[in-house]
């Protein structure tokens, strides 16, 4: 007898990473809410919330999966590689992901230096004086059917109920 199809999402992002303000309570809660029956946190270049999430999934009875979004320069470009199943701790994942880490903040320092000199004469119009645009959203959780994911169907861990 088949299995019936799980509801899952393995690509994720809490406050954990550089673009993201959800929590992962928060972002468990609106997981169970969807009927997810499994889920992955990949945070970018992070998995310092993989422990708390795996927790947090257990308690709401979501399968939780060890996850990562890395960036690298492939031909020149940014790519961004989910990595699903791996073991957090790994000491050459945790170098790699504190160079990368490293590097973004060396960047955003560089631009703030720029952007600092640039406006150094630039004052806000009374236009301005308030915020239009919030810069924490809300992660949305699209559910994915197992059946949509075919090729890796041996490897969707069901929860038991």
């Amino acid at each position: 007898v088949p299995a019936a199809p799980v509801l899952a999402d393995f690509h994720l992002h809490t406050y954990h990473s550089h673009d993201c303000g959800v929590t992962i309570e928060q972002l468990v809660a609106r997981a169970r809410e969807l009927g997810l029956g499994a889920l992955a946190v990949t945070d970018h270049d992070s998995v310092a919330g993989l422990a708390e999430a795996a927790e947090a999934a257990r308690a709401a009875g979501i399968t939780a999966v060890a996850g990562v979004e890395i960036s690298v320069t492939w031909e020149g470009r940014t790519v961004h590689v989910v990595g699903l199943q791996m073991d957090p701790a790994h000491p050459e994942l945790q170098a790699g992901l504190r160079r990368l880490r490293a590097g973004r903040e060396a960047r955003a320092k560089a631009m703030a230096a720029s952007s600092s000199a640039m406006f150094s004469t630039w004052r806000p119009t009374r236009f301005m004086s308030e915020p239009k645009l919030s810069f924490i959203e809300k992660t949305p959780i699209e559910p994915v059917s197992a059946e949509r994911l075919a090729p890796f169907e041996g490897d969707i861990a069901v929860p038991s109920k």
